[in-house]
């Protein structure tokens, strides 16, 4: 029998990392043809484009990944209201009885401590008449059960870069040594750079995502950071063991019941 499990994300990159944990520790694999997507989630494929009109939007169709017993289905959404208006109507698409979980991954910018973030999404999945788990520490046990982490480490404010900052340090360390050399030096009191130019460096992660950039465009000259997860060794032997990957590992391994070895 097959377990159903359904997992959001705050962003395309999000949802890369999430794949490559459950690919790298769990076996599970990219389903790619739409002939080998079980029919239970045929009706998250949007058939009509442009979608909702609007030429410019990427059509959201979610990542999914399967194994021997298990069907997952990962969607990327934006924001807190975007990611409880993705659940919402996903959940109104699909047989929610035999759904056995669905994960909620956020990350923690700095401008809100990672309890702010959880009552924050908590208070919105109310409104949704959707029960959350009681803590950002806890995975509910109503059908189907609910869990939410927030990146780094469900601890500390944060985000995905902070992760893969700390992956780049082992597999990449003479890379991550000249990004941010590189970055430090940067200087926005330049008359070169016009108010637009310095908006999201300045932000809070705007420094560590300006790294992770650099670091991507030498492993991946004019890719993504989505295809860099995918493609080099941010998750390996060398990583595996740093307790941002085990904790996101561990959290993936009780909300969809897997064993951990």
């Amino acid at each position: 029998m097959t377990q159903f499990d359904y997992v959001v994300v705050e962003g395309p990159h999000d949802t890369e990392f999430i794949v490559k944990i459950l690919e790298y520790f769990y076996n599970f694999q990219k389903i790619k043809k739409y002939p080998d997507l079980d029919p239970y989630w045929h009706k998250l494929v949007p058939t009509k484009f442009p979608y909702n009109d609007d030429l410019l939007r990427r059509v959201p169709v979610p990542y999914f990944l399967q194994k021997e017993g298990y069907s997952l289905a990962i969607q990327s959404a934006q924001g807190d209201s975007g990611i409880v208006n993705t659940i919402e109507e996903s959940l109104s698409l699909i047989d929610t009885a035999i759904l056995a979980s669905i994960g909620i991954i956020l990350d923690c910018d700095y401008d809100k401590t990672p309890s702010e973030r959880f009552s924050e999404i908590s208070n919105l999945l109310k409104i949704k008449k959707i029960d959350p788990p009681k803590s950002m520490h806890e995975i509910s046990q109503s059908t189907p059960k609910i869990g939410c982490y927030i990146l780094p480490n469900n601890q500390h404010q944060g985000t995905l870069e902070t992760i893969l900052l700390e992956c780049a340090r082992q597999v990449y360390p003479s890379l991550y040594t000249g990004a941010e050399k590189f970055i430090n030096e940067v200087n926005l009191d330049s008359a070169e750079f016009v108010a637009s130019d310095k908006k999201y460096f300045k932000k809070p992660a705007g420094k560590n995502k300006a790294i992770v950039g650099s670091i991507v465009n030498v492993l991946r000259p004019s890719k993504t950071i989505q295809v860099s997860l995918s493609d080099n060794s941010w998750i390996s032997e060398k990583t595996q063991n740093l307790p941002e990957i085990q904790a996101i590992r561990l959290f993936l391994a009780n909300l969809l019941n897997l064993a951990v070895e």
